[in-house]
């Protein structure tokens, strides 16, 4: 998929297709339909400072416990990755609740199952300090959802 602004101005628009045979690797991860995992790149229309980049990874940490299909998140500014997420699914489980009613009101909606799924989220994030990136300060979180 690639992203681009229409006329140089306000406008930002994509564009999607496949990659010849040659763009994809045969290392490449895939997905559980077989198909490789989608990357893409988004220049900025013009170079500019990251405002608040720590709550954008904090962001994009939270994110990815709420979407179905993403597995890893790479962050990468001017060559230098900040961060990287990861989600690993640990297992998944039926729930139960005795005496749970499971059908609405006026019978609208009835609720066949409920499944619990844990999850191993994995972030390497990098430091800034005043300001800056600083390739050699690396925090390792790991957090159990």
């Amino acid at each position: 998929m690639g992203f681009y602004w229409k006329d140089g101005k306000d406008q930002l628009l994509a564009r999607s297709g496949d990659l010849p045979p040659d763009h994809v690797s045969a290392n490449s991860e895939r997905s559980t339909s077989g198909n490789p995992w989608t990357s893409f790149t988004m220049a900025l229309r013009e170079p500019a400072p990251i405002e608040a980049p720590l709550d954008f990874a904090r962001f994009l940490v939270t994110s990815i416990t709420f979407m179905r299909t993403i597995k890893r998140i790479d962050m990468i500014v001017d060559d230098t990755k900040v961060l990287e997420v990861r989600k690993d699914i640990t297992g998944k489980s039926g729930v139960t609740r005795p005496g749970l009613n499971n059908t609405s009101t006026a019978a609208m909606m009835k609720v066949n199952a409920v499944n619990a799924t844990s999850m191993l989220i994995t972030a390497r994030v990098m430091k800034w300090l005043s300001g800056k990136l600083c390739a050699s300060n690396v925090a390792d979180i790991q957090q159990l959802a």
